[in-house]
């Protein structure tokens, strides 16, 4: 067909001069086919475009959700954690989270619980402890005064027997209602009012103090020849009450599990570092695998707690406390207090104070 048939085709043409019986081929192509496939491929390519982009944002959607479900539940376990434990659940904890911030944050909480945990429990089995060590002596003294009210009472003797005996208990419920308030402030205590001490006034205050007690129940007080006022001075940097109260609980426990006859002293001794302090006594003695025991809170050696019916000896009075306020107010002063003992033989409660202290 000659090229006038095809009008919508483009013709190029190239002039040249062709040798003779030489064949010449025309060829041609449609624009609005072209231009029609091109706009074909380009609604392809945008709707592609398009669908990737929907994937694309329905995948970003899903893994914010996800991400989000993954950081939040931290949180919102930490919240319910924080809310259990406002209403009294003391048991009240975060699991165990990944590695990150998150989980540190809930490591924190779960240690915070269980320092208010241990406190609270701890003051709940002081209260306990303390209201039955109240309850038993309350009880000797109510029949104690019933007795001296009766018009027809005991002799002279047996009247001053009584109070002595009655003057015991108030103090041991002194002591007991002392080491209570002492522990129940623990948690924050006070600065120490540190001032220069002369520990051989106050080993002769605590022989003043005890002799009465110690003579009554059979037993010696003493202190070496050379202790006390009158003595060479031994001096440190101590809060006195704290000391006082160290001194008060080391005795009153040797003079408790000291049977009658027997024998405590307190003895006071220099160092190039420091001062010691020592508190013997003729009593039992300690076996090895209590002697790191009896220094916590509420701990009692079994010939100590156990029934006077099990034990075949009089049941010692006590709360368990003492010797663990002793220890708290050495440690405050940097000090150390252990003891050395042998069964059957007695023990000998060590006070270490350094020299140097800060408030």
């Amino acid at each position: 067909m000659p090229p006038e048939a095809f009008p919508q085709v483009v013709r190029r043409e190239a002039k040249t001069t062709l040798p003779p019986s030489t064949f010449m081929v025309q060829l041609g192509f449609s624009k609005t086919i072209l231009d029609e496939s091109i706009a074909s491929a380009r609604r392809a390519m945008a709707l592609q475009t398009l669908l990737i982009a929907t994937c694309g944002m329905g995948l970003g959607l899903i893994g914010s959700f996800l991400l989000g479900r993954v950081l939040s539940r931290p949180v919102a376990e930490l919240s319910r954690a924080t809310t259990a434990l406002a209403s009294g659940d003391l048991d009240a904890a975060v699991p165990a989270g990944p590695a990150d911030e998150l989980g540190e944050l809930g490591e924190r909480f779960n240690a915070m619980a269980g320092r208010i945990r241990e406190s609270i429990r701890s003051k709940e089995d002081l209260l306990s402890t303390l209201s039955h060590e109240l309850k038993t002596p309350l009880s000797g003294l109510k029949g104690y005064i019933e007795l001296m009210e009766t018009p027809a009472g005991d002799s002279a003797a047996e009247r001053s027997e009584a109070l002595a005996v009655m003057s015991d208990t108030v103090r041991q419920m002194e002591t007991s209602l002392g080491d209570a308030l002492t522990l129940l402030a623990s948690d924050s205590p006070p600065p120490l009012a540190l001032t220069d001490l002369d520990l051989g006034e106050m080993v002769a205050e605590a022989v003043r103090l005890y002799g009465p007690a110690a003579r009554s129940n059979g037993l010696k007080l003493l202190a070496p020849l050379g202790q006390g006022p009158m003595g060479p001075r031994v001096r440190v940097r101590a809060d006195r009450e704290l000391i006082r109260r160290v001194l008060s609980n080391l005795v009153s426990n040797a003079l408790k599990y000291t049977p009658r006859g027997g024998a405590v002293a307190i003895q006071v001794s220099p160092g190039p570092e420091g001062a010691e302090i020592a508190v013997s006594d003729t009593g039992p003695g300690i076996a090895p695998e209590n002697q790191e025991l009896i220094f916590t809170k509420f701990y009692r050696a079994p010939q100590a707690a156990e029934p006077a019916s099990q034990s075949g000896r009089t049941r010692v009075p006590g709360s368990g406390l003492g010797l663990a306020i002793a220890k708290a107010a050495v440690n405050r002063h940097n000090g150390r207090i252990w003891v050395e003992s042998t069964v059957g033989k007695g023990s000998v409660f060590h006070v270490f104070l350094p020299h140097s202290q800060t408030a």
